[in-house]
């Protein structure tokens, strides 16, 4: 899916305006499910976004070209904390991923029960009024910071009261929505950043439920220059 621009206030006193052309994809399905369950289920939702002639800093690897690539996932935290746990968790998906009961009994004999099942109880909605967060969480300071799109237009906003329904939806209704709703509407977001007071940012990753995630310090980020040398992933 193309896009067209994206603008960025530099600075919240003086307001410079710079636009980027972009383009974004969209990733709806997990691969452990089977084809008849693929959008009618409760599943984080992927979001990525190639941004062009962008100038700065890099590393070595790609720095002649001059790309940003921003990725996003519908839900505030990811369940795959570690390397260890991403191995376990996609390994027992794949296993038993069309079979949640025989899924669920090895979840609960793992210390990261709710985190692990939480995918399963997230909001199935028309993907256009869905938040998407990103991926990894950033240090500034004592702070933890992630940034999100935040769908900001009526018509994105009315769409979030709709949700599938897996006994009356088709298997690819996602798309379907998707599809439709591009052929009548643009879409707008706002590009936010979140940060949290969190001076142990490695056992919060690991340990909280993404509720807590939720429950954030609001901290005025937006159009301020930051200093870089703060910043850790």
């Amino acid at each position: 899916m193309a896009g067209n621009t994206l603008c960025c206030a530099v600075t919240a006193a003086s307001p410079v305006t710079q636009v980027w052309m972009y383009a974004i994809r969209r990733f709806l399905h997990r691969f452990w499910l089977a084809d008849a369950l693929q959008d009618r289920i409760p599943q984080p939702r992927g979001f990525a976004m190639k941004v062009f002639d962008v100038h700065g800093e890099m590393f070595d690897a790609g720095k002649d070209i001059p790309t940003q690539d921003i990725e996003f996932n519908s839900t505030p935290a990811l369940d795959l904390a570690t390397a260890k746990v991403t191995r376990d968790i996609i390994g027992l998906r794949i296993k038993y991923g069309n079979n949640q009961p025989e899924l669920y009994k090895h979840l609960e004999a793992r210390d990261d029960t709710n985190l692990q099942k939480y995918r399963d109880q997230v909001r199935n909605t028309h993907l256009e009024s869905t938040r998407q967060y990103s991926q990894v969480a950033y240090r500034f300071g004592d702070y933890v910071a992630k940034y999100c799109l935040a769908p900001s237009s009526e018509t994105q906003r009315k769409l979030y009261e709709e949700t599938v329904k897996p006994d009356q939806h088709e298997s690819d209704i996602l798309s379907k929505w998707l599809q439709n709703f591009h052929r009548e509407h643009d879409a707008e977001y706002l590009f936010q950043f979140h940060a949290w007071l969190a001076p142990t940012v490695h056992a919060l990753s690991l340990k909280t439920s993404p509720a807590c995630f939720v429950r954030r310090i609001d901290a005025c980020l937006n159009g301020t220059i930051l200093n870089k040398s703060k910043w850790r992933s």
